[in-house]
């Protein structure tokens, strides 16, 4: 028997009647072993299923918060906005820290190359 595609889907349920059914199919090479391929989907399907908790963990405490400032008064956006600016500086520094090592380090083999072509 010629074996030329597989497939593996898992139904995946998180209580409240929600579910999540995660599938993927593959196209088997020549001389491919199926059940490495079967392995490797179903360790895909789960990855996947335990990224998209995340998704809905985070989405969960996004609500939570976001409620409890509706409670308290504040708004969400400045927060936001002074987090992802201080993360953006951050970043920033970081980049062009990088990005002066890197000129240095052109420099310096500049240099060494200049002193080859002497020789």
């Amino acid at each position: 028997m010629l074996l030329k595609k597989i497939s593996y889907s898992q139904l995946f349920s998180f209580g409240q009647f929600q579910n999540e059914t995660i599938g993927l199919e593959a196209e088997l090479e020549l001389g491919e072993d199926p059940k490495k391929a079967m392995r490797l989907l179903k360790l895909q399907v789960i990855n996947m299923h335990d990224y998209n908790q995340r998704i809905r963990d985070l989405q969960i405490i996004i609500r939570q918060m976001q409620s409890q400032i509706d409670v308290d008064g504040y708004y969400l956006n400045d927060y936001v906005r002074e987090e992802l600016d201080a993360k953006a500086q951050t970043n920033y520094d970081y980049v062009i820290q990088r990005k002066m090592k890197n000129e240095e380090q052109m420099l310096e083999l500049l240099e060494e190359l200049k002193k080859l072509k002497e020789i």
